[in-house]
This record gives C-alpha cells, structure tokens and sequence, in this order.
C-alpha cells in the first residue's frame, strides 16, 4: 500500500518547489520551455508503449501487458518530464480570471468523478473509434473522447442539487 502513496511524495515536493522557489517566467518563457519538454515527455511516453505492441490479437502473457505499462507508470522519465510541463503551465494560470472560473475549477471538482467514471467510458469509445483510425489516432481519439465524456458527465453530475457534491 506504501508504495502506491509514496511515488506521488515527489510530485508533491516538486509542485512546491515550482510554487516557492522556482523563479516567476513570462507567457513566452513558460511556452518556450514547456511545450518542448511535454512534446519530450509525450514521446517518450507513447514511443515506449507504441513501439512495444505486438499485433492485435496478443497471444503474449498477461506479465507482457504490465510490462507494456512500464512507460506510462508515474515514476517514468516521461511522465516526470510531462509533469514538470504541466506544472510550468498550471503555475500562469490566474486563480480570478474567466478560465479558471469556467474551465478550471469546474474539472478540479468533478476530477475524481472523471477519474471513476472514465474507465467505462474509455471502452465504449475505444470500440466505437478503433474500426475507423489506425492505431496511433485510435489511442489519441479514445484518450481525448474519453476524457471530455468523462468530464462532461462528472461536471452535469456535480451539479445535482444536495448529492452531487457527494456523488464526485
């Protein structure tokens, strides 16, 4: 059980450093330097997996498919480097303006609706998507259908009056 707790403590550490002591950068600064290291991370990421998948069906072990998942676990390179892109990010992002109020907080509140609900419906989507795109766009299109539905519905959820900010 630690284990699965503990990887995260370096995310966290990381998040305060950027909030303390990292120096203030400009719009320009922060895209310079973070869109390269999430393209860096993105690859690393999806170039890890991709360039591992047998054919379809996959006739391998279940021990080959956990073994898929070493690039996408939280404590990779890839991930970390995406993670310090999105920090950088999130870090210009104002906490009164127009996005946070309507883009922003609305997903950080019906985050963990998302994160339940999108695993049934990342299924539907995959099946719905796959026939039509060839393996790279079926992996994009299902990650980012799956994610606005979960989110949508999370967020519709949310705002049922009295249980919602239960149910999310």
């Amino acid at each position: 059980m630690f284990h699965y707790v503990s990887g995260f403590i370096g995310y966290m550490l990381l998040g305060l450093w950027f909030r303390r002591f990292a120096p203030e950068l400009s719009w320009r600064q922060t895209l310079a330097v973070a869109v390269p290291l999430w393209v860096a991370g993105a690859a690393v990421i999806g170039g890890g997996f991709y360039f591992r998948i047998p054919d379809f069906p996959c006739a391998k072990p279940y021990a080959f498919a956990v073994d898929l998942e070493m690039s996408i676990e939280y404590c990779s390179s890839g991930v970390a480097v995406a993670t310090i892109a999105a920090f950088l990010m999130i870090r210009r992002i104002k906490w009164n303006g127009m996005f946070y109020r309507l883009i922003v907080r609305p997903l950080s509140e019906a985050s963990y609706g998302t994160y339940l609900l999108h695993m049934f419906v990342l299924l539907a989507v995959f099946d719905a998507v796959r026939p039509h795109c060839g393996t790279p766009a079926t992996i994009l299109a299902t990650a980012a259908v799956s994610y606005v539905l979960a989110s949508v519905v999370s967020v519709l959820v949310c705002r049922i009056p009295f249980v919602g900010r239960h149910i999310c």
